[in-house]
Parts: C-alpha cells; structure tokens; sequence
C-alpha cells in the first residue's frame, strides 16, 4: 500500500466510534469522581468497612446486609440518588446505555441499507430496557 494512500473510513462509523469514546469518558468521569466522594465518607450510605466485609454476597444479600433495604431493582437507586453508593449504580446504568445512545445517534449519518440495521438495534435494545423494567429489574423493592 502507498503511504499516500487513505482508508475510507464510513461517518457513521466515526461518529459511532466518537460518541461511542466520548459518553465512555464522561461515565467513567463520572465514576472517578462518585469514588472519590464514596472514599472520603462524603455522604455515603454504607462504611467503607461494611461493604469490604460483604462484598462476596450476592447484590440482593449485599444490600440488605449493608442498608436492610430490599432491593428489587432501580427504584431503590432512584429514590436514594444522593447518596454516593447510589449513584455509582446509576452511573453503572448510564454506562450500559452508552451503546445505545450511540447507535441512535449514528442513525441520521448511516447509508440508507444500513439505517435499517441500527434503526432494528436501537429498537431492540429499547424493547430489552424496557422489557427488564416490567418485569422486575426496575421494582421499587
């Protein structure tokens, strides 16, 4: 191949790849900073030595070991937002939609063939979203 050659790198792809980086970025950002606050006892719900000493149980005996709450999926999360534990698992939330807002993002850029594709993968990926938020990954607990 000559140096003076280029790839031919579709949009699409670059903008799935850069939405793709940059939302990854911001989450784990976002994780740094909810850590830092979590390791100073900065309004955190469970000592720092609680959770070392249940950290081998399963989430659902975790949390009701640490808390005494029930959870019974993001409900418990949302209405306790302003503690640090909490908010690291909305944070873990935000990090597993990143594909997807990328893919929603990437479909005004893609080929027509293939806005059919990602216009199917973002559809699926809403359906399972919401689909684990009826049927129980999403109860108040």
């Amino acid at each position: 191949m000559n140096a003076e050659q280029k790839t031919y790198v579709d949009p699409a792809n670059l903008r799935f790849a850069k939405t793709m980086e940059v939302l990854t970025l911001i989450g784990l950002a976002i994780f740094v900073l909810i850590g830092i606050l979590y390791f100073s006892g900065i309004h955190d719900l469970d000592s720092l030595k609680t959770v070392t000493q249940n950290w081998n149980k399963p989430s659902a005996e975790f949390w009701s070991v640490t808390t005494g709450a029930n959870i019974g999926g993001v409900g418990w999360f949302m209405s306790h937002w302003s503690f640090s534990d909490a908010l690291c698992m909305l944070c873990v939330g935000f990090l597993a939609l990143v594909p997807f807002f990328s893919i929603a993002l990437t479909l005004p850029k893609a080929l027509r063939r293939y806005k059919v594709v990602f216009a199917i993968l973002t559809i699926e990926f809403a359906i399972i979203v919401i689909w684990s938020l009826m049927v129980g990954a999403g109860g108040v607990g």
